[in-house]
């Protein structure tokens, strides 16, 4: 009996598995599909559809978690999850571009290229994510020792503002610039 339900467990992970990487295909295609219709760059979609959609699921968790009391864990929760994505992601992508290269040279990004950045669209809306990125980090420091270790309203709006002036200065970048 015991063997049945090992196996069936196993089933389930797998049908699970299975039905996730059908539910990722299909949303990667009304991606594409919303991309195809607006004409907006990947990176301005990953920006607007794809950083809300991932955010969604922390917003939740963390107000819940405020709300019942564990403020330091979802405090803790906004900044390591971004951290993990950052360095993760970041990480993982870096080692399957330099193992697809077959090169023992180091890898080269074109967006520390001042030139790249003023001549090609994508290079300057990825300069302008992490330069907002840092600046927001920047504000968010300095605004936690002026405080002195805690948040107020004015951090909520001010980044809630922000982030809007950033989605802003995306949008007219992606609109004026024409192609790459």
């Amino acid at each position: 009996m015991f063997l049945t339900e090992q196996l069936f467990l196993l089933l389930t992970i797998a049908c699970g598995i299975e039905w996730l990487e059908f539910i990722v295909t299909l949303m990667i295609d009304i991606l594409n599909f919303v991309q195809f219709l607006t004409g907006f760059s990947d990176l301005l979609m990953g920006m607007t559809v794809l950083g809300i959609s991932n955010s969604f699921v922390d917003l939740f968790i963390d107000r819940a978690l405020a709300i019942q009391g564990f403020e330091i864990l979802a405090l803790t929760g906004i900044f390591a999850g971004q951290m993990f994505n950052f360095l993760f992601g970041f990480g993982v992508s870096s080692l399957m571009k330099f193992f697809r290269s077959n090169s023992t040279n180091p890898l080269r990004f074109n967006l520390y290229s001042f030139d790249a950045i003023y001549r090609d669209k994508d290079s300057m809306l990825t300069f302008n994510i992490l330069l907002a990125s840092l600046l927001s980090l920047t504000f968010l420091l300095v605004m936690v020792f002026v405080g002195k270790f805690s948040f107020g309203k004015t951090v909520a709006y001010t980044g809630f503002v922000w982030y809007f002036v950033v989605i802003a200065v995306m949008f007219t970048i992606e609109l004026t610039k024409g192609s790459k």
